[in-house]
């Protein structure tokens, strides 16, 4: 935690300082803001040609997918935000659901599809949870059935369970390359962490036990469920 929290801001500042100034930038734009710690902030003046006259600084920031830091904050220099409250990716039975985990008015834009409710599903085990998460898959890949192909179909679980994923559901092949994915060479398992910021028209979630019930935990349930932009399932696993 420390080399990502203070190190890595620090090498960025001393490299910067080799830099000439022709090296750095005119234009920089932040995604994930919310993730951003406060040297992190301090670190992104050091790659900008000319610090004091910053005229093109885009920052992006969802308080709501705040999973790293536990009180962030923006730059003040970046005066009043202008606010995007409208969700373009999911269906609206799909934003609903993912904006009542996290207690904030929904808002889709026109003509948003309806699409199906969310489906929240049980298993007694995280091997029974990816048994069923099998035969979503293939309903959803197999010709014959959904006819989705493999890039549209993501299966997300906790990175704390990645030594029990399964390397294939069946006749369809599991990746955690993002690459082979986008081929559609797979279809993705990955953790909800490392596919935060994507998205795919079906998203499967397995989702075990949470030690608590507190906003960080919401926050987790936000980020996933949120990638789905047309199909949920989530599997409710009663252990790890």
């Amino acid at each position: 935690k420390e080399f990502w929290t203070d190190l890595a801001p620090e090498a960025l500042m001393q490299a910067c300082d080799l830099l000439p100034s022709e090296q750095k930038f005119d234009a920089v734009i932040v995604d994930e803001g919310q993730d951003f710690h406060d040297l992190w902030w301090t670190s992104l003046d050091s790659i900008f040609r000319d610090p004091n006259n910053k005229a093109c600084y885009y920052v992006f920031y969802d308080p709501k997918q705040n999973l790293y830091v536990e009180h962030p904050s923006l730059p003040g220099e970046l005066g009043q935000p202008y606010e995007l409250p409208v969700n373009c990716r999911n269906t609206v039975r799909i934003a609903a659901h993912c904006a009542s985990l996290v207690g904030y008015d929904n808002q889709v834009r026109d003509g948003a599809p309806i699409g199906d409710e969310p489906e929240v599903v049980h298993a007694r085990s995280l091997k029974d949870a990816f048994s069923e998460a099998g035969k979503r898959v293939r309903n959803l890949c197999m010709p014959n059935l959904g006819g989705l192909k493999m890039h549209q179909v993501a299966v997300l679980a906790p990175g704390f369970t990645e030594d029990k994923w399964p390397a294939h559901f069946q006749t369809i092949p599991l990746t955690k390359s993002f690459e082979q994915w986008r081929k559609d060479e797979c279809v993705l398992i990955a953790s909800w962490s490392r596919f935060k910021g994507l998205e795919a028209d079906a998203i499967i979630i397995v989702e075990t036990p949470t030690r608590n019930n507190d906003i960080r935990e919401n926050a987790n349930r936000y980020v996933a469920r949120s990638r789905a932009k047309h199909l949920l399932t989530v599997i409710q696993t009663e252990s790890a």
